[in-house]
């Protein structure tokens, strides 16, 4: 084989798994990178930012990525657009999240079982 040439694969599993990982892999980064964003401006009060922040909680179900954006939107304080566009969402969408995300949300977001 000559200098820079690289072995063709020959098995279209190997480059099947490889993408899948590789999909898998950048989605997540996707996910945890627009979660912090995300984050950032509900802590900084941007509330403008709100419908990409309910896109992303509607989008996405896993809990490891939308508990931490409630929680934040809670925190904002009673009576404010931050916890009242969280406990409107939740309520709109608690049924698409998996039974144990939406407990650990709703606890949360102290909204009664």
């Amino acid at each position: 084989m000559a200098h820079g040439q690289r072995k063709q694969r020959t098995e279209e599993g190997d480059w099947s798994a490889w993408c899948t990982a590789l999909a898998d892999l950048l989605f997540w980064l996707v996910c945890a990178c627009l979660v912090s964003v995300c984050q950032l401006c509900i802590r900084q009060g941007f509330e403008d930012r709100h419908p990409a922040v309910g896109a992303l909680l509607t989008e996405q179900g896993r809990m490891k990525f939308v508990r931490p954006l409630y929680r934040d939107l809670y925190q904002r304080g009673e009576g404010t657009a931050a916890r009242n566009f969280a406990l409107d969402l939740f309520k709109k969408h608690r049924k698409q999240y998996h039974s144990i995300a939406a407990k650990m949300v709703a606890r949360d977001l102290q909204i009664d079982e």
